[in-house]
């Protein structure tokens, strides 16, 4: 595989539907692999709520595949990749489904060979789908910086950091 994330980091990047079980055995049954990091999900609000059907089956059936060919697989350790947004109070069905799959991993813990964990991140600058773009060509185009009132918080992560949170918890994980 030559993609440039294979390059970057040694590890193959292959395309799958993680909300059918069968391309994730497929995968991890080809791959093998010592650990999965799972940030598979629709992660964009806006189109959550549109279509809060397809945010399920993914962000939660694809969730449970993945834990569940793991553990098929003899996989050590899985970490999920969850969000600011599944924090309470949850106001979308993102946040709800990224709650979701902290509570099952965390749940799944002990329980297998397998090693479960879960992070959460707040927004990651300049990644996809982070605000700070969105607030870039807002003040390009208006001379301000549109949010969703006073009292709306971000927390920011650079790149870096999150890289490092998942490190963390994999060096840390018992």
């Amino acid at each position: 595989n030559n993609s440039i994330a294979t390059k970057i980091t040694g590890c193959p990047s292959i395309p799958l539907d993680i909300s059918n079980i069968q391309s994730v055995r497929d995968v991890i049954s080809e791959i093998k692999p010592d650990i999965i990091i799972h940030a598979g999900a629709t992660k964009f609000v806006d189109l959550s709520e549109k279509y809060p059907m397809k945010t399920i089956y993914v962000d939660i059936v694809g969730s449970q595949n993945v834990p569940s060919v793991a553990i098929e697989n003899n996989v050590e350790i899985v970490i999920g990749i969850s969000t600011d947004k599944s924090t309470p109070p949850i106001r979308n069905i993102y946040g709800l489904t990224k709650a979701t799959m902290e509570r099952m991993f965390i749940l799944m813990d002990g329980k297998h060979k397998t090693k479960f964990t879960a992070v959460r991140y707040g927004n990651v600058a300049w990644s996809t789908g982070s605000v700070l773009p969105i607030w870039e060509t807002m003040h390009k185009e208006t001379g301000k910086i549109g949010t969703t009132g006073p009292e709306m918080r971000r927390f920011f992560f650079t790149i870096q950091h999150a890289v490092d949170l998942v490190i963390n918890s994999i060096e840390n994980i018992d």
